[in-house]
């Protein structure tokens, strides 16, 4: 049995709040849906998925795009349910330099929301090798665009914007990746952990705290199978400390962290399921999401981002004006007079906030001048504000 709830209102008082900014996507009933931390606010994304055709391993980058599987591609979702793009990923090599295509069975958006990593499975018997399934994982841009990689492991999570941690089975379980090297690095296998004398078993499908101090696996599998979840000691080759692990159940999956790293996620035959004060192993988990699974926690909020607003002033000598993001955005500016720029400034946020730009052209300004802003986002979506300011002639 797994760590119960010995009295479920108990556990649910000690869940994050419903005003935390920070939620959950998953899959219910083929479909991608949204929830906060607690199970509240939950809404659907997408209501295509069938139980021939669902969504798989939905993930979220920081400004609430969520990348998924679907059909034999990915698609990228706005917050609001609407298909930015959709994405054809390129075929891989498995290790017997055979071609790999097909259905993404793992996807992972980094927190810029600006790669995807994605990983291909296909069951083979080529001549002069064992048969089996073999797995390859490969990156590729938000808009399309192929990225150097082609990794023989799988379960892909990003442990920031250009390193991703990775599983490989017997001798290679656990390794990360820095985006663009030739090569992955092996950190360690349970056998490392479990000592001599003790039965070994796989490790995978698991993600690092945004902090890098903790870190939780799936163990095991079939009915031996539970999540286990370490404090790190530094970086590869260090090894991890164990601090608490589930009973054994099959059908455990997909163990995410909080943005605080405080709470721990994951998904159960019945539901998904979320451990609070993570470290403190007498704590018992609560079902928060009946239905649920494949679990991604991420800081975007469960609602719809805001449409970016801009306002300006202006003097004779310059204009001021601010733009409020509701994510990451970019914003490129343009002071324009009868439609020729006369100034132009742009400005990165790398969160939610209000850039402030001062557009200031050689010339005294008088008139009725117009102000161009157009804000994009991390996902590549752009919008364009435009604001009309006039200089009082005295």
């Amino acid at each position: 049995m797994l760590l119960r709830i010995l009295i479920a209102a108990a556990a649910l008082l000690l869940l994050p709040a419903a005003a935390h900014a920070d939620s959950i996507v998953f899959v219910k009933d083929g479909d991608v849906w949204v929830s906060g931390p607690d199970g509240s606010g939950q809404r659907a994304l997408t209501s295509d998925g069938t139980p021939d055709s669902p969504y798989r391993s939905p993930s979220q980058a920081d400004d609430g795009t969520v990348a998924a599987s679907f059909a034999d591609g990915i698609r990228l979702l706005a917050r609001d349910g609407r298909v930015i793009r959709e994405l054809d990923p390129p075929p891989l090599t498995n290790s017997v330099s055979h071609a790999m295509d097909g259905v993404p069975v793992d996807v992972a958006i980094s927190p810029d929301g600006r790669k995807l990593a994605y990983t291909f499975v296909n069951a083979s018997c080529p001549p002069g090798a064992s048969c089996g399934a073999r797995a390859a994982t490969g990156y590729v841009t938000a808009t399309g665009d192929p990225l150097p990689g082609n990794l023989y492991l799988s379960n892909p999570n990003w442990v920031d914007n250009t390193r991703t941690l990775l599983f490989g089975g017997y001798l290679h379980q656990v390794n990360s990746h820095d985006q663009g090297a030739a090569e992955e690095v092996h950190w360690f296998d349970d056998q490392d952990i479990q000592g001599e004398g003790y039965e070994s078993t796989d490790l995978g499908d698991g993600e690092l705290s945004r902090a890098g101090d903790r870190l939780a696996l799936v163990r095991g599998y079939g009915d031996g199978t539970h999540i286990m979840w370490f404090t790190t000691n530094g970086p590869p080759p260090a090894l991890p400390s164990m601090a608490c692990m589930t009973g054994k159940l099959e059908g455990l999956h997909g163990p995410t962290w909080a943005p605080d790293g405080q709470s721990l996620a994951w998904g159960e035959p019945d539901g998904v399921w979320i451990k609070p004060a993570a470290l403190d192993c007498t704590v018992q988990p609560a079902l928060v999401i009946p239905g649920g699974s494949e679990p991604d926690w991420g800081p975007a909020g469960v609602g719809v981002a805001t449409k970016p607003a801009l306002k300006a002033a202006a003097t004779k000598k310059r204009v001021k004006l601010s733009v409020r993001c509701a994510t990451a955005c970019t914003v490129d500016a343009k002071l324009l007079r009868k439609g020729r720029r006369i100034a132009s400034r742009r400005v990165t946020l790398g969160a939610a906030g209000t850039a402030k730009l001062t557009l200031k052209p050689r010339k005294r300004l008088k008139g009725r001048l117009t102000v161009r802003a157009t804000v994009t986002l991390a996902d590549g979506s752009s919008t364009r504000l435009t604001k009309a300011v006039r200089v009082s002639s005295r």
